[in-house]
């Protein structure tokens, strides 16, 4: 997860279960490393973030 940081990439969550939730809570990758922010209940909802927030750096694609 450093190294996705060290790139200036932010990881999202999606769908997180409860047990697992609470074992990165309680060794601080959330809130500490992945804000409650980046965080989604549903890929619907994290999509929706990500077209809202993340810019298309990948030209579109030509045909010959």
């Amino acid at each position: 997860m450093m190294a996705l940081m060290a790139k200036n990439i932010q990881p999202l969550l999606v769908g997180v279960q409860e047990q697992p939730r609470y074992r990165m809570e309680a060794i601080d990758i959330i809130p500490d490393l992945i804000h409650e922010e980046f965080i989604f209940e549903t890929y619907e909802e994290c999509l929706a973030w990500v077209l809202v927030n993340v810019e298309d750096t990948v030209p579109p694609y030509k045909e010959w």
